[in-house]
């Protein structure tokens, strides 16, 4: 009688079980490994629950671009960046609106590599002796930072900056 009543517990404990995940909806991810949405280019994020509304614009109706400022002719720029000991040679960059740019990223000792926040670019992290490059179009005016993303080198002086003028 006792091996009887311990056999149906087990049942009754593993029948429960596995009715509680098959009715239970999603599991909450754990607090520490949250994932945030995220908003890109002032597209609205939905929170639970709440839904979005679209509307599809054509593309012929869309704001004409200002011609107050005209766009020059854009240029080929190419740079070479080297990186080392927390610093970038050159630390300054200047290039025109609407010039198209190419910088050659050259590690001459450790693992870097380099970023451009303001234009959401950058390189891949390499060792000493790697080469990479990154290319974009310089459409936005202003001054841009570079840095080397690894650890704490950035804070450790491995910036440099982009002037768009």
């Amino acid at each position: 009688m006792n091996k009887r009543n311990i056999i149906i517990a087990v049942v009754v404990l593993a029948v429960a079980g596995v009715a509680y995940y098959a009715f239970q909806g999603e599991t909450p991810t754990p607090a520490g490994n949250q994932i945030e949405p995220v908003n890109i280019a002032g597209m609205p994020v939905p929170t639970d629950g709440e839904s979005v509304n679209e509307k599809v614009v054509n593309a012929s109706a869309q704001a004409p671009v200002s011609s107050d400022e005209p766009m020059p002719v854009p240029a080929k720029k190419e740079f070479t960046v080297s990186g080392q000991s927390f610093s970038f040679s050159p630390s300054t960059i200047t290039v025109n609106r609407g010039d198209k740019v190419k910088i050659v990223f050259k590690d001459q000792g450790g693992f870097h590599d380099l970023r451009i926040d303001g234009y959401n670019t950058g390189t891949q992290r390499i060792n000493t002796g790697g080469e990479a490059f990154v290319e974009f179009t310089a459409d936005r005016v202003g001054s841009f930072e570079y840095y080397c993303s690894v650890g704490s080198h950035r804070a450790s002086g491995m910036h440099g900056t982009l002037i768009v003028q």
